[in-house]
């Protein structure tokens, strides 16, 4: 009922963001599909650079695997005028994806400052700085990783391989 109510309020006034947020957070919790693809598709064109959208947009891109897409999304805002923690994490995501390590280390790296407690961005930055020949980088990024105690037995297994190998 709420979707559909939302759905009148846009027919009458299309560029009202406030409603076209409710109506996304609304479209997201029924999960992806045809009608998500096409509102935000829709709201992309009335509004290029809003951070929901980007983000929403380049989440089900990388759903898809195209990663190419999502990071060309992401790359409608400028990464260093937010610390979006969402954001900074796909961007980062789709650019390793795109074995372009050397784009997403610096984003990883300031994920770690952010969020300092995630073990995944230690682990994103791990996988970039072994990538990039920075060793003693990749080596405390993976510890760092596996002291946060919050990964499941494959990654903590792939870490330790990791590990075994640079040392």
């Amino acid at each position: 009922m709420r979707k559909e109510t939302l759905k009148e309020a846009l027919a009458l006034e299309p560029g009202n963001l406030h409603t076209r947020d409710l109506l996304l957070e609304t479209l997201l919790k029924t999960g992806p599909g045809n009608e998500l693809e096409e509102f935000l598709h829709d709201s992309l064109m009335l509004f290029p650079n809003h951070l929901a959208f980007v983000t929403s947009q380049a989440q089900l891109q990388m759903q898809h695997k195209n990663y190419a897409a999502a990071s060309a999304t992401l790359e409608r805002i400028d990464s260093s005028q937010t610390n979006e923690p969402v954001y900074l994490a796909l961007l980062a995501a789709s650019y390793q994806q795109q074995k372009r390590f050397q784009n997403a280390a610096p984003i990883y790296q300031r994920l770690t400052q952010l969020q300092p407690e995630k073990a995944e961005n230690w682990l994103g930055l791990g996988i970039c700085a072994e990538n990039l020949q920075q060793r003693q980088t990749a080596i405390r990024a993976y510890q760092q990783a596996l002291a946060k105690n919050t990964l499941n037995g494959e990654v903590v297994s792939y870490i330790n391989q990791r590990l075994s190998a640079l040392n």
